[in-house]
């Protein structure tokens, strides 16, 4: 079963960061909390770029495979 991702336009990606830096800026501590958004967008940015790659990689591999099914055939 496969799981749709949506991936925010980046305009909405970095307004988000923005609130939650704002909203997490408020109680002591805020700092800690910035500084692990900040964390979490990265590593949210790095898995969709991961994630994509693997989606290609995957889409070639099936054509390959069908190039290799018709020539064996």
């Amino acid at each position: 079963m496969t799981v749709p991702v949506f991936q925010l336009p980046t305009s909405a990606h970095q307004e988000t960061i923005d609130f939650l830096r704002r909203l997490f800026g408020m109680p002591s501590g805020g700092r800690n909390a910035a500084t692990m958004i900040d964390t979490l967008s990265k590593r949210a940015t790095i898995a969709e770029q991961l994630f994509k790659r693997q989606q290609d990689d995957h889409a070639r591999n099936l054509e390959l495979r069908e190039l290799e099914e018709l020539a064996g055939r």
